[in-house]
C-alpha cells in the first residue's frame, strides 16, 4: 500500500549539496588550480599527446610497411592423383602412406619441393586435419589444365 505524505516537510526542496571544490582563496590558489586542471579540463592536455603519438605511430606504420604490389611467392604444386593420394592418406591419418606419398611427389615432382617440405613438417607434427582441410582446398582450387589424368 502506498501512502502519500502531505505534510509540508516534504514538500520542502532539499538542502542544497556539499561544494565539490573548496573555495578559491590566495592560500590555496596553486592548489585549486592544480585540482581543478585535473579534474577535468587538464585531460585535454594528455588526450592531445596521447593522440600525437598515435599519429606518429600511425605514419611510421604506413611509411614502413612492405607495399601492395609486392610480389606474392605461389609454390607448385603436385599433379592431381598425387594430391588426391594425399588427402586420402591424410584423412586416415596414416602417417607412414602421407611420409611415402610425399616421398613420391619429392622423386617424381622436384619443383613441389617448398610443398612436400610444408606438407611434411604438419606430418611429423600429427596434424593430419590442418593437412586434410588445406589438400582439399589446393584440389578444389587446382585448374583441371594441369592433371595429366583428364587429358
Amino acid at each position: 500500500m502506498v501512502t502519500l505524505d502531505a505534510s509540508p516537510s516534504a514538500l520542502d526542496p532539499a538542502p542544497p549539496a556539499a561544494p565539490l571544490m573548496p573555495v578559491q582563496t590566495p592560500a590555496n590558489r596553486w592548489r585549486w588550480w592544480l585540482a581543478v586542471l585535473a579534474g577535468g579540463p587538464g585531460w585535454v592536455v594528455l588526450c592531445v599527446f596521447k593522440m600525437l603519438g598515435g599519429a606518429l605511430l600511425a605514419y611510421l606504420a604506413i611509411s614502413h610497411a612492405v607495399p601492395l604490389a609486392a610480389p606474392v611467392l605461389i609454390e607448385a604444386l603436385p599433379a592431381r592423383p598425387a594430391l588426391a593420394a594425399l588427402l586420402e592418406a591424410a584423412e586416415l591419418g596414416f602417417y607412414r602412406g602421407i611420409l611415402n606419398n610425399l616421398a613420391q611427389i619429392e622423386r617424381d615432382q622436384p619443383g613441389c619441393q617448398p610443398f612436400v617440405i610444408r606438407m611434411r613438417a604438419l606430418a611429423q607434427q600429427f596434424q593430419f586435419e590442418v593437412m586434410a582441410q588445406q589438400l582439399g582446398e589446393l584440389r578444389a582450387i587446382q585448374p583441371l589444365s594441369l592433371d595429366p589424368v583428364s587429358a
